[in-house]
């Protein structure tokens, strides 16, 4: 499942980068700004995700990895899988009304996206505090 939610999120970070010099062009530089820091965002997120501990535990591990916290991490795993599908989608969003010369309106919906990576990167704390018995 994080690999999914990763590649949803490089997917929408490829966007995100393609939408730049089409805001920078119509919006100008604060749009441009603004969109660089949902990048930043984007990049944090999937940076945590990819690193993020699976779970597993070897035999001679410190922290043991009982079944029914494999259930609660994989139940965290599976509440980020419509998140990242949504900031793929709008990622695609905020390319596609750059390409079509609407920046005002693709940074609005990068700021969302902004927020939704807050989000995931909330998820992720939530989900290592839980495989370190912190929850």
């Amino acid at each position: 499942m994080r690999d999914y939610v990763r590649t949803q999120l490089e997917e929408a970070l490829r966007l995100l980068e393609e939408a730049q010099t089409s805001i920078l062009d119509t919006a100008g530089l604060d749009a441009a700004e603004r969109l660089e820091k949902a990048i930043k965002r984007i990049r944090m997120s999937i940076d945590r995700v990819k690193y993020t501990p699976t779970g597993y535990s070897g035999l001679f591990d410190r922290v043991k990895v009982r079944e029914d916290l494999l259930e609660r991490l994989l139940n965290f795993d599976g509440q980020l899988v419509p998140l990242a599908k949504e900031i793929r989608d709008k990622a695609e969003k905020v390319r596609d009304l750059s390409l079509e010369g609407n920046g005002e309106e693709a940074v609005k919906a990068s700021d969302e996206i902004y927020k939704m990576g807050n989000e995931v990167l909330r998820f992720i704390t939530q989900r290592e505090r839980l495989l370190l018995g912190e929850v």
